[in-house]
C-alpha cells in the first residue's frame, strides 16, 4: 500500500499533538512526567557489522529526578529483506535477524541522592515483513547490572509494530510497542511494562528522527508510573548511508 499525502511542518506537528495528548504533571503521588531525550551515532560497516555510540537524558517534571545514560553497542544483522519496500536509513530495519552486545553506564539523581550503574547486556531481534509497509520486531535482551554495586539480571522483551510510508519525498514510520521487564536478584518477578507509540521522520539518508509518548508502569520503582514524552535522534553512517 502507497500512503501519499501533503507534508508541511511534520516534526512541530508531531510533537505538539503528543505535548497535547500527553498528561505529563503529576495526577497523584505515585504518577510523574518526564521529558527523555537521546543522542545515537551509528557507523555500519560493509560486514553488515556495526558500532554505535548514544546518550540519553531522563529529566523529571515538577520533580527532582535526572537520569544519564551513555553506551556502546555492536551488532551483526543477517538475511536483508528482498521484498520491494520504503528503505529504511537504520540498517537494523533491514535484516530478519541482529544480534548485540554493549555496555551502559548509568547515574541516576533523585531528590538528591544518586545511585550509579554498569550494564553489559545481550539482546537479539528477529523481525517480519507481512507486506512492503508493514514490520514487525520482537527483541529479546538480557541485562547484567551493578546498581551501587549491587548485582541483579534483568530480561527484556520488546514488541513492535510499524508501518513504512511515504509523504511525497519524505519517509514516515509511526509505531506501537510494549515491553516488558523480569528482574532476578531483587525482585525476582515481572516488575515493570513500557508501552509507547509514535513517529519516526527519515532525513536523506543518515537522519532519523523519533517523536513519541511512552508510559512506564513499575512496581518496585518510585514513581509507580510515568508519563514521558521523547525525542530520538539517530545519525547514520558507513554502508547504508551511501
Amino acid at each position: 500500500m502507497h500512503c501519499s499525502m501533503r507534508w508541511g511542518s511534520g516534526a512541530a506537528l508531531v510533537a505538539a499533538v503528543v505535548l497535547a495528548a500527553t498528561p505529563l504533571h503529576a495526577q497523584d503521588a505515585d504518577t510523574e512526567g518526564q521529558v527523555w531525550s537521546r543522542l545515537n551515532i551509528r557507523h555500519e560497516f560493509p560486514s553488515a557489522a556495526s558500532v554505535s555510540v548514544f546518550g540519553q537524558l531522563k529529566d523529571g517534571i515538577d520533580y527532582g529526578y535526572t537520569q544519564w545514560d551513555f553506551g556502546l553497542q555492536l551488532t551483526r544483522a543477517a538475511r536483508r529483506f528482498r521484498r520491494p519496500h520504503v528503505l529504511n536509513v537504520d540498517p537494523d530495519q533491514e535484516h530478519a535477524f541482529v544480534f548485540g552486545t554493549g555496555y551502559e553506564y548509568l547515574e541516576t539523581t533523585e531528590s538528591g541522592d544518586t545511585k550509579y550503574q554498569s550494564r553489559l547486556n545481550l539482546e537479539g531481534t528477529f523481525r517480519a515483513r507481512p507486506s512492503k509497509t508493514f514490520r514487525l520486531a520482537d527483541r529479546d535482551r538480557f541485562e547484567f547490572r551493578w546498581i551501587d554495586a549491587v548485582y541483579s539480571t534483568r530480561y527484556r522483551n520488546r514488541l513492535t509494530a510499524q508501518f513504512d510510508l511515504t509523504a511525497g519525498k519524505q519517509r514516515l514510520s509511526p509505531y506501537a510497542s510494549a515491553e516488558f521487564f523480569y528482574t532476578w536478584g531483587t525482585t525476582d518477578r515481572w516488575n515493570e511494562a513500557r508501552y509507547s507509540g509514535g513517529m519516526t521522520w527519515q532525513g536523506g539518508k543518515s537522519l532519523a528522527l523519533s517523536l513519541y509518548y511512552l508510559r512506564q508502569d513499575c512496581w518496585t520503582c518510585h514513581p509507580v508510573h510515568v508519563n514521558a514524552v521523547g525525542v530520538d535522534l539517530s545519525y547514520f553512517t558507513g554502508r547504508s548511508s551511501r
